[in-house]
């Protein structure tokens, strides 16, 4: 079993289960074990059913509150504070990196700063997290 292999659903958690998703019809596109994994930052199920459609593993890196529904749907999910900025934030990229994430992507503009830190983390270029700072600060 990998890291990220649906268990049993829990009973209490059997309401959240979304028969339009590709990982509950069991449609979803097979995953290459060659290619590493993408990692969705945020919250949007029109991106998770894309990523089903991807031949790419994937993780989703979202609150905590989004847990049952992606344990319901059979959804790889990491559950991550996107408030506790530069509070260990290398935890999660360091987390990411393990699991054989390739690249991070932004899910919307709270993410955009977190993607570029975790993406100069995961692709070993340090200077690509300036180019990600949305709104730099001038002195």
């Amino acid at each position: 079993m990998s890291k990220l292999e649906a268990a049993p659903i829990r009973p209490d958690i059997s309401g959240w289960k979304d028969q339009t998703l590709d990982s509950v019809r069991g449609t979803e596109t097979p995953k290459d074990p060659n290619k590493g994994y993408i990692a969705l930052l945020g919250w949007s199920v029109n991106a998770i059913k894309a990523a089903q459609k991807f031949d790419r593993r994937y993780v989703v890196v979202a609150p905590d509150w989004a847990a049952d529904f992606c344990e319901a749907n059979n959804i790889p999910f990491i559950p991550w504070d996107f408030s506790r900025l530069n509070d260990r934030s290398i935890e999660i990229a360091t987390q990411l990196k393990d699991l054989g994430v390739d690249v991070a992507i932004p899910l919307f503009e709270e993410t955009v700063e977190w993607s570029g830190a975790i993406n100069s983390v995961l692709m070993d270029k340090p200077r690509m997290y300036g180019q990600s700072i949305l709104f730099p600060t001038r002195h």
